[in-house]
């Protein structure tokens, strides 16, 4: 898929799939923070936001490596704008490679969830 967002010869479908695999990334990594939280021994978060808070005080290097706030954003208009989603927003993150962050993210909070 990223091959063809850096083409230009992704159709519909492909665009598609880029925003689900984008909005499951997110969740999977909301999901990890909240349960970070709760092995953490801290109350069990709200929403996201108070989620990656939280966790930003016990493990801060974790959270530093992107804005969540973006990801939360992007995550909630994924799900509940999608006719409005800027699509060059999308390529961009593929083709540029933004969500390896999230992918850090996710591979070392499950590392540390199995713990």
């Amino acid at each position: 898929m990223r091959d063809s967002v850096i083409s230009g010869t992704n159709n519909k479908y492909h665009r598609l799939a880029g925003e689900q695999l984008v909005q499951q990334l997110c969740n999977m990594c909301i999901g990890i923070a909240k349960h970070r939280c709760k092995q953490l021994n801290f109350p069990a978060p709200e929403n996201a936001y108070k989620a990656f808070e939280r966790l930003a005080e016990m493990d801060t290097e974790a959270v530093q490596t992107f804005n969540w706030k973006q990801i939360i954003g992007m995550r909630n208009a994924l799900v509940h704008d999608y006719l409005n989603i800027n699509l060059e927003v999308i390529e961009t993150l593929i083709r540029d490679q933004q969500y390896l962050p999230l992918v850090k993210f996710a591979l070392g909070g499950l590392e540390k969830l199995g713990e």
